[in-house]
């Protein structure tokens, strides 16, 4: 629905303005409340301190519809727009064109562009496809082009956002990011994320260069946040999701050992969520928000620290949540949550519907699981790990659609019910940057290797595939067989 927003003015005909786009949280009279046109305007009218009021709705005022009024005492006026391109490019400049059903009002666009890094740079590592890589470093210049149009604009260098700063102005004090925008950190975790793949799999050193200015970006508004407020405003601003940014930055540490990268990450804890864990015990269902993919890619980022630094406390919060989750709150697919959110321990048989097992959650647990297989190689989390990813990812992906492959975001586990496909090239949910990913590296965690360099190998899929390695002296291949009765064959070709 489109917002509206009316301004007092005493020459205008009523005494308002009526302005196409809405008034910005905060500054409010008083409370927010639905009520009749007629009464919002009335209120407004009988207070000295109003100034304006907006609401959003899609049906003409004249009829008095009822709306959620929010009364102003400041004006911080938007106006609509069909995007929410804040720069639209011009001569010499990188035209903003949105993906088809992205860029929303308060929206997280943005997220796919860094998924879309990362999956190409996958398919570049694994196929030395040409075409793919020239379309790779094409989209790292367009973002070099925008990081620097950002600097010429404000005069700092490393930003690198779909939208003006001032989202970042409003998360860092304390008061989220609406509504301009929902989750800022976790949209830079993802653009950070697929740059930095970028360089570790598809060498482009132009990617490596954008990631550090961001990385220090992120340092410097992070240290000036917590000057400002101390630790209760940073862990305040950590309430609103941060993806992993935690991991991307203990990631970039591993390749520059640059000190500022490695305390940035550090930065990165909610205690809410991580002191629980550090000392085992089950609190997820009872977070202030107990969204699963919100606390998941934290998690990565744990297990990639302690295998950078051997920190002990981050070891017993990533093994403990592994085995909190895979106990307490996973179906028999190995997937876990329902409406994207934790539940009570040992409580989801009570929430079998069709908003179970979100695609990005089986995302990022494969990740959890695959960190932590190589810290003692437990046959056990080998198999969670198939039964993980053959049972909610591989089928989450519909190449027969006509026009377009199709994903789905939920696989519903409650009743008899068809998928929920959705087309792959519109609307661009998080799950759709996620399953894209995980289709550009179903060849990821196969066959790992003992870290003493010997010739062990470990098979931890049945997939046909073949491996080459030095210390073998030779190749390894699988060939397996699907139908009523499965088979699978392993050689090694010396």
């Amino acid at each position: 629905m489109p917002w509206h927003a009316y301004e007092k003015n005493a020459t205008s005909p009523g005494g308002y303005v009526a302005l196409d786009g809405f008034f910005a949280q905060g500054d409010d009279l008083r409370t927010p409340e639905h009520t009749k046109f007629s009464a919002c305007e009335a209120i407004c009218n009988s207070n000295k301190a109003c100034l304006g009021f907006t609401f959003q709705t899609d049906v003409v005022v004249t009829t008095d519809p009822i709306v959620k009024c929010s009364w102003k005492k400041a004006l911080h006026f938007t106006a609509n727009v069909k995007t929410n391109c804040v720069a639209p490019g011009g001569a010499g400049k990188p035209l903003c064109a949105p993906l088809p059903g992205e860029m929303g009002l308060g929206g997280y666009y943005g997220h796919y562009q860094g998924h879309w890094l990362s999956s190409t740079a996958f398919l570049v590592n694994t196929t030395q496809n040409a075409t793919v890589k020239a379309r790779a470093d094409e989209a790292i210049s367009t973002l070099s082009s925008v990081m620097d149009s950002w600097k010429a604009k404000y005069g700092y260098d490393g930003y690198l956002f779909p939208y003006d700063p001032l989202v970042w102005d409003k998360l860092l004090a304390g008061h989220g990011a609406g509504p301009y925008y929902s989750v800022p950190f976790y949209t830079l975790h993802k653009l950070m994320a697929g740059l930095l793949d970028q360089y570790t799999h598809a060498g482009s050193e132009e990617a490596f260069v954008l990631v550090k200015k961001m990385a220090s970006w992120a340092h410097d508004r992070v240290e000036a946040c917590i000057q400002a407020g101390g630790e209760d405003l940073w862990q305040r601003v950590l309430l609103t999701e941060w993806g992993g940014m935690n991991d991307v930055l203990y990631h970039l540490y591993e390749h520059t050992q640059d000190p500022m990268h490695l305390a940035t990450a550090r930065r990165f804890n909610g205690f809410v969520f991580t002191a629980p864990l550090s000392v085992g015990v089950d609190a997820l269902s009872s977070l202030p928000f107990p969204h699963a993919n919100f606390h998941l890619p934290e998690i990565v980022g744990n297990a990639r620290a302690y295998a950078l630094t051997g920190n002990e406390t981050d070891a017993k919060v990533a093994s403990n949540f592994y085995n909190i989750l895979t106990t307490n709150h996973s179906y028999a697919t190995g997937g876990s949550n329902s409406g994207e959110c934790w539940q009570d321990a040992r409580d989801l048989g009570a929430f079998l519907t069709t908003q179970t097992e979100e695609s990005c959650t089986q995302y990022n647990i494969l990740k959890v699981a695959r960190s932590i297989f190589q810290w003692s190689a437990d046959a056990k989390i080998a198999d969670f790990y198939e039964r993980a990813i053959l049972n909610g990812i591989v089928g989450n992906q519909n190449r027969l659609d006509p026009g377009a492959t199709s994903y789905i975001y939920m696989l519903p586990l409650g009743g008899v019910v068809n998928k929920a496909w959705g087309k792959s090239d519109y609307g661009f949910p998080c799950c759709w940057g996620t399953l894209s990913e995980s289709f550009a590296k179903l060849g990821d965690s196969i066959y790992f290797t003992s870290p003493d360099g010997s010739q062990e190998v470990f098979v931890n899929q049945f997939v046909s595939s073949s491996l080459d390695l030095a210390q073998l002296g030779g190749r390894i291949t699988q060939v397996r067989t699907l139908g009523r009765k499965v088979t699978s064959t392993l050689t090694h070709i010396v």
